[in-house]
């Protein structure tokens, strides 16, 4: 028996979310992610979206999914991750979409979330390196 459509948000510490999805997500549901998965995009620094319990995507969810990862690859790449179960429905509509190609998917959230604190990590150490080579650091003392 397939679940109900429903999802919820957990924010983590280091300001990471993961975005859990579960039931049908389709052209009746899928709106109702739309929103919130593009503020959670827009206002952490990444989003880790969990379809372990989701028992169907159609394309409009495919959509919500690829506009959010846009959304935030335009601004920083890598900032949103999938994780679905292996053999399951929304895995083999993501993959004839191929969206396993553009946005990181896994099988496990606990790695998924690990390689995106990596990356966040990699960003601030590059941005504070950019702001120290533009001559932009702490103004000396005097």
């Amino acid at each position: 028996m397939q679940q109900p459509f429903r999802f919820s948000q957990q924010t983590l510490e280091c300001d990471l979310v993961i975005f859990r999805v579960a039931g049908e997500v389709d052209l009746a549901t899928s709106p109702e992610l739309f929103m919130p998965l593009i503020d959670a995009c827009c206002q952490h620094r990444g989003v880790v979206i969990d379809l372990t319990a989701t028992d169907f995507l159609d394309s409009t969810a495919v959509a919500v999914i690829v506009r959010a990862w846009r959304a935030t690859n335009s601004v920083q790449p890598g900032r949103v991750h999938l994780v679905i179960e292996p053999g399951g429905q929304p895995e083999r509509i993501l993959q004839l979409c191929g969206i396993p190609r553009e946005v990181p998917t896994f099988a496990s959230l606990s790695v998924a979330v690990s390689e995106l604190l990596t990356l966040a990590e990699l960003s601030e150490v590059r941005l504070s390196q950019g702001i120290r080579n533009a001559g932009l650091g702490a103004p000396a003392s005097t």
